[in-house]
């Protein structure tokens, strides 16, 4: 079932429960939200969507205020499909209840419960990880995960598990505050490991490789060569050179 175009004008969470929809917005960005998924619409786009069959989905409205404003003047580039966890779905179910006992749309109860939905919407999302406001907990949790296993068979599924995030929705966080996927992370985070034990102990290179997850000495040395420019070797041997 295709809904749209339409033009819209509010701040607006998109669910969905059952099924795909797949939204295009101006006719340039094409998204996919899956069942168990959520994203965020912005006021001022032409919006299309298409409904797979027997899709079932749900929605929210922020009417705009001045609370809302900054969320404009952030001026976002991307829109963000995460999963609608169960924090979220206990809210909208919540609403949905405020609805059917006929709570007055504009209430101060009715408000604080879309406030709610849209916060977390926010905070799972990363768009709250503004530098002012601190690193996402999840990207936290995520990072602590690759600085104390990266010695681990760690997998991109791994770290997401174990963050509480979509794989997706992990690569996004790690994009948009280190410019680099969780996996390019762990790897530097393990050459540099491998870097320092070049440096401050006589480790031989076969040790280092195994200690810092490689999975055998070749790949080891090939990574530190692209990385550092020289092989393990010529590091340490340029380190203790300079140490003296």
């Amino acid at each position: 079932m295709r809904y749209g175009p339409r033009y819209q004008t509010n701040l607006q969470l998109v669910y969905v429960f059952q099924g795909t929809t797949t939204l295009s917005i101006d006719g340039k960005h094409s998204y996919t939200i899956d069942a168990g998924e959520v994203i965020l619409l912005y006021p001022g786009h032409m919006e299309s969507f298409l409904f797979a069959e027997d899709t079932h989905h749900g929605w929210c409205y922020a009417f705009l205020t001045e609370n809302h404003q900054d969320l404009i003047n952030e001026n976002w580039s991307d829109q963000r499909v995460i999963p609608f966890t169960d924090t979220m779905m206990r809210i909208d179910q919540t609403i949905k209840a405020s609805d059917t006992h006929r709570l007055q749309r504009g209430s101060a109860s009715r408000d604080m419960l879309i406030n709610a939905l849209f916060y977390e919407y926010l905070q799972d999302s990363g768009l709250l990880s503004h530098p002012s406001r601190g690193i996402h907990p999840a990207l936290e949790k995520a990072d602590r995960i690759l600085h104390t296993d990266y010695n681990e068979p760690l997998t991109l599924s791994d770290i997401a598990q174990q963050a509480g995030l979509s794989e997706a929705h992990l690569i996004r966080l790690y994009k948009s505050t280190y410019g680099m996927t969780p996996i390019k992370r762990l790897w530097d985070i393990r050459l540099k490991e491998a870097a320092q034990l070049l440096k401050e102990t006589g480790l031989t290179t076969y040790e280092i490789s195994y200690r810092c997850g490689f999975t055998n000495p070749q790949h080891f040395s090939k990574a530190f060569t692209r990385n550092f420019g020289m092989t393990p070797r010529k590091y340490r041997l340029k380190s203790w050179e300079t140490a003296t």
